[in-house]
């Protein structure tokens, strides 16, 4: 297949696995990529964007969980033969608007000023210790460097748990550390508790206003 017109900005704020997935996503919704058409490669489309395999690999498969694309062994990705036209997986009441909600995300990470809008987020970067973050960085290079090179386990740093867990037992919520799981945000902790608690035909009340959380299939 052609390139995609995708329009991938790495610095927007935007993780780009959901820059990939909205603006691919609505392609399909609105048809302007047809049932059976095959999609880039990995590999292609990573070199398109000139960004890392990682995050198309990821929005691939965001997009075959939700029935969008089909993989097919040793033949790449394929639009799927049916998409179902009244899903509301991405968060759009009509697909025709995902593109528009697609735009609107973006811009509402670019919010300028020194005011903190509780719509994205995102720290101002006025209120940033980037002075107190770098020295903390060369610290922990200088005196323990497997922190910075190896890889984490895969339920977060020890004495992280430790200190969370002496805190929420002081609450009075009886957790002991195997129990405790560090997140690299809320979304991905609600995505886990979704994901772990939800079924599909499940009814869920969110907030309004809210954050956009597009990655809870």
């Amino acid at each position: 297949m052609n390139a995609l017109p995708l329009h991938i900005d790495g610095g927007t704020g935007v993780p780009l696995t959901e820059q990939i997935v909205s603006q691919i996503e609505a392609m399909i919704r609105s048809r302007r990529v047809l049932a059976g058409a095959k999609l880039p490669s990995i590999r292609q489309l990573a070199a398109e964007q000139r960004i890392s395999r990682f995050p198309v690999i990821e929005a691939y498969d965001r997009l075959a969980s939700r029935g969008l694309i089909q993989p097919k062994h040793g033949a790449g990705f394929y639009v799927a033969n049916h998409v179902d036209e009244h899903d509301n997986s991405a968060g759009n009441c009509d697909p025709r608007l995902a593109e528009e909600e697609s735009n609107q995300i973006l811009q509402q990470f670019n919010y300028p000023g020194e005011t903190l809008k509780l719509s994205s987020g995102f720290i101002p970067e006025a209120w940033r210790d980037v002075d107190g973050l770098t020295q903390a960085i060369r610290q922990a290079s200088r005196i323990d460097v497997p922190s910075v090179i190896d890889y984490a386990i895969h339920h977060g740093d020890t004495g992280l748990r430790q200190q969370v867990a002496m805190r929420i037992n002081a609450l009075g919520i009886d957790a002991d550390l195997p129990n405790v799981m560090i997140t690299h945000g809320a979304s991905q902790a609600l995505d886990l508790v979704v994901r772990y608690m939800l079924k599909p035909g499940d009814t869920v009340f969110v907030e309004d206003p809210g954050y956009y959380t597009c990655s809870v299939s």
